[in-house]
Order: structure tokens, then C-alpha cells, then sequence
């Protein structure tokens, strides 16, 4: 499917609002008008940043929309800005690999920015084989199936669900097609 490219760490990185950030993500933030800050901020192994003045904010786990709001409140204790002087953004994306397993072309582990969905990733492993099911493709972290995708569904309404958050270790499984019948 050529609407599918996977994401690279750029300096136009648009996380979806429910994007959780973890230790590796890199955020900015710039302020302007009265006050005037710009900074870039790693999240550590803590998942915290910690800008001067403002002092250490935690935001492991938190989605991007958080993030920014917690952000903003916090830039505001110690500079003056309205809300439409501030912006905050994704400046890098931590890597994470992934595993893709079962009726793929190119079965492998694949490391990318963590911004991609796991169709994104599907398509580094060429697509499906002709026995890969489209309909119950599993994510399973830690052994458990905690998502199915369905490619189908996806096709015909890409809005819908599509973007499964990965974690690194993950495994997206694509199982072999059932009750194939031949004539």
C-alpha cells in the first residue's frame, strides 16, 4: 500500500495525541512574546526532563497531549506567555525493534522510531505472504496478545483504531489463513 511509509526521526515529527513518551523520546520546547525560551529536552532513563529554572517534570507514560499541557503549566510558574506563545513538540522519537513473525515476506526484527504504527512496520517486512491472515494479525508483548489489527478493516477505514502503540520487544504475529479452500 503506497499511503504507508514508515516515519523517520525528522524535525516535522507529528505524534498522534495518544503517543506515550518514554525514556529516549527528545521534546521541544519554544516560548515567544514577552518571555523567550528555546530548548530541547532527552527524556532520561527516568522519563524525566529537566529544563533550568523550571526544574525536573516526569512524563514517563504520558500520552503527548499530557505532556503538553504538564509542560506549559509548568514553563508558566517561571515564564510569561500565553497559550498561543508556546509550542511543544517531538523533536526525536526513541527507537524501539520490533519483531515480525509468521506469513510475512521478511520475517525479522526491525528497529524505528517509536512514532510508527504497526502497520507501518508490516510494511518493512514486505507485506504478507500469500498464506498470511489479514483479518487476526497479533501484537503480543510479554507473551500476552494485548491487539489484533486487521488489515482489511484498516483499508477500508483507516481512521479507525489504526494506530497501535509498539513497545520495544513487541511481536507482531501474522498468522497463516484458515479454511482455505482449494478448487
Amino acid at each position: 500500500s503506497g499511503s504507508v511509509s514508515i516515519q523517520e526521526n525528522s524535525d516535522r515529527i507529528v505524534p498522534p495525541a495518544d503517543y506515550v513518551l518514554g525514556s529516549g523520546d527528545k521534546v521541544s520546547v519554544t516560548i515567544w512574546g514577552v518571555s523567550q525560551f528555546s530548548g530541547e529536552f532527552l527524556l532520561d532513563e527516568f522519563g524525566n526532563i529537566t529544563p533550568n529554572l523550571v526544574g525536573r517534570i516526569n512524563l514517563k507514560g504520558k500520552t503527548f497531549s499530557q505532556a503538553q499541557k504538564i509542560i506549559q503549566r509548568r514553563f508558566s510558574e517561571v515564564y510569561r506567555f500565553n497559550s498561543s506563545q508556546v509550542a511543544i513538540n517531538l523533536s526525536y522519537s526513541k527507537v524501539i525493534s520490533v519483531n515480525v513473525v509468521g506469513e510475512v515476506v521478511a520475517p525479522g526484527t526491525y528497529s524505528i522510531p517509536s512514532i510508527n504504527s504497526a502497520f507501518n512496520i508490516l510494511t518493512l517486512s514486505k507485506g504478507l505472504s500469500e498464506n498470511g491472515s489479514v483479518r487476526n494479525i497479533a501484537i503480543v508483548r510479554n507473551g500476552k496478545i494485548i491487539n489484533r489489527l486487521d488489515v482489511l478493516e484498516f483499508m477500508i477505514n483507516p481512521n479507525k483504531n489504526s494506530f497501535i502503540h509498539l513497545k520495544d520487544g513487541d511481536f507482531i504475529v501474522v498468522p497463516t489463513l484458515e479454511n482455505t479452500v482449494l478448487i
